[in-house]
């Protein structure tokens, strides 16, 4: 695997406007695939292995999003950090890359972005397959969050509200952090079992910044994805692992506004399926794709 992975050329590049840098890599030939990782603040990085899986057949575009990973910008505030910029960002890039219809595969707050660049630019998407989407409006996101703790001990909610406290007085010690980050990750996982062995293939790098800032965006615009999604005439493949605390209500929503777009549910996965049922999800993925 690593023979064959190390021969497909990764091209590694940034476009530099006035106030940022944009970082992206492209890996294979073929049709176009840009992917786009969560968060929001999250590095492409934590989509490492879906780029190496789908680079043998296609050409993949792996994206830091600005304010993430080896993509920064200046200021760092709600004039670089919105949605209406991230949209621009990506349009800039294919208009860079003389790509004029693109596949986008979306993560989590990556889907939501993903969703969000096809409603304002329908005529450039091929394809959409969206991954355990975040929300669809932004009155989801307190929903999302109960949803995810209600999975969470006793222990584990007390431990986190600990160690939260402690980050507000600014003592809390790395280690903590890490046990925090654990944790969190832990509920995101249907096998807490395998959070050890494949926490690290989606594990990356996070700007909290940057989240905050987009976060403060989408409640300022009251975003609402609903009403674009019912009208999506593209391909549309939705696949959430069946134990998703993030992408569970979305997959629904999506199923009850677009009744052309595909589900795809994969058993006894949270909400990364690709490393923990990757047989089921690359059958879904790759049958879509052809």
């Amino acid at each position: 695997m690593f023979f064959y992975s190390s021969l497909i050329a990764q091209k590694e590049d940034s476009i530099v406007v006035s106030n940022a840098v944009l970082y992206y890599s492209i890996r294979g030939e073929g049709q176009p695939i840009l992917l786009l990782s969560g968060g929001p603040g999250t590095s492409s990085g934590q989509l490492f292995g879906l780029n190496e899986r789908l680079s043998k057949n296609y050409k993949c575009i792996l994206f830091d999003q600005r304010g993430t990973g080896k993509s920064h910008t200046s200021p760092m505030d709600s004039s670089t950090i919105n949605l209406n910029q991230a949209i621009k960002d990506i349009d800039l890039l294919l208009e860079r890359q003389h790509i004029k219809k693109i596949t986008i595969i979306g993560h989590s707050w990556g889907a939501m972005l993903a969703m969000s660049y096809a409603a304002k630019y329908p005529d450039h998407i091929a394809k959409l397959v969206l991954i355990g989407p975040g929300p669809l409006e932004w009155s989801g996101y307190e929903l999302l969050q109960d949803n995810i703790m209600s999975r969470a001990s006793k222990a584990e909610k007390i431990l986190m509200n600990q160690i939260q406290d402690s980050m507000v007085n600014h003592t809390a010690s790395r280690e903590s952090l890490r046990t925090l980050n654990r944790t969190f990750f832990r509920l995101l996982f249907f096998d807490a079992l395998k959070v050890d062995s494949l926490g690290p293939l989606v594990g990356a790098g996070s700007n909290n910044a940057m989240q905050q800032l987009m976060l403060q965006d989408l409640h300022r615009i009251n975003y609402n994805l609903k009403p674009a999604i019912s009208t999506m005439q593209m391909p549309v493949l939705v696949i959430c692992g069946r134990e998703d605390p993030v992408g569970l209500f979305s997959t629904f929503a999506i199923k009850d506004l677009n009744k052309k777009a595909k589900i795809a549910w994969v058993e006894k996965s949270g909400h990364f399926p690709w490393v923990e049922q990757p047989e089921t999800f690359y059958l879904e993925l790759l049958n879509f794709l052809k």
